[in-house]
């Protein structure tokens, strides 16, 4: 355990928080795994390797998030865990370094956000097989959709041979940052766009009146009452205008 850890009051520890609560959200398990990365990057620093990072080895310390604790401090204590945290360099028979760790930290985190490991289960020969000639475990695989920044940190973190990882813990601690804040970036936006405000009204054109022809008013034609009255006294007259034409030119000759 750190110095500073050591003063404060630990409240569990990670593999208890995962037997009670499992899988974390992507959001806290990246959370967490960054934490670990910075208690990790501290032990490096100082020439020191983790020979048995798991779970077990991550306490929560209350107020001050997570740390790492030293049980052993003999590097050839690897195999002292579960050959499932053990890295492929590892379950080849090598010694621990900065890089096994580097693939542990990327084990725990896939363990956070998926509930289990891949490859849970299998013998020590087994998962050296899976592990060394096979292709490295991803959250893709595991959750389905990831964003391409967290799915790369994994896919490096758990990258077969030491030398494809991060060349530091600084690195990867970094990698792990970028691809947290670019996570909530997103979480973001989509709690921004589903937050239920009012959508801006759309703009509509307005048209111009359109124009009315005022027409005439109708002449006022006589009821056809009327005109069907005074029918019979038309023709009389008419009859009468042409037996006085008639009589006037007789009387002309």
């Amino acid at each position: 355990m750190s110095a500073a850890a050591s003063h404060r009051f630990i409240a569990a520890t990670l593999a208890s928080e995962l037997e009670a609560a499992s899988p974390f959200s992507l959001h806290a398990a990246l959370d967490v795994t960054c934490q670990i990365a910075r208690a990790l990057e501290g032990y490096h620093a100082r020439g020191r390797v983790v020979p048995d990072l798991r779970p077990a080895k991550v306490i929560a310390v209350s107020g001050h998030g997570y740390d790492l604790v030293l049980a052993d401090a003999d590097p050839s204590a690897e195999d002292a865990g579960a050959p499932c945290f053990l890295a492929p360099e590892q379950l080849s028979g090598e010694p621990v370094s900065p890089w096994s760790n580097q693939y542990q930290l990327g084990l725990m985190l896939l363990l956070m956000a998926a509930g289990e490991l891949p490859d849970q289960g299998l013998s020590r020969e087994q998962l050296r097989i899976a592990r060394c000639d096979g292709p490295p475990a991803s959250l893709v695989s595991a959750l389905g959709r990831v964003p391409p920044q967290v799915d790369e940190v994994v896919r490096t973190l758990l990258a077969a041979s030491p030398s494809r990882r991060y060349p530091s813990a600084t690195a990867a601690r970094q990698a792990l940052e970028v691809a947290l804040t670019a996570f909530r970036a997103q979480l973001v936006r989509s709690t921004a766009g589903s937050d239920g405000a009012a959508p801006v009204p759309s703009a509509r054109v307005q048209r111009p009146p359109s124009r009315v022809t005022r027409r005439a008013p109708p002449v006022p034609q006589p009821p056809a009452r009327a005109l069907s009255a005074i029918e019979p006294y038309v023709t009389l007259l008419m009859a009468l205008s042409v037996v006085a034409t008639v009589l006037l030119a007789t009387h002309l000759r």
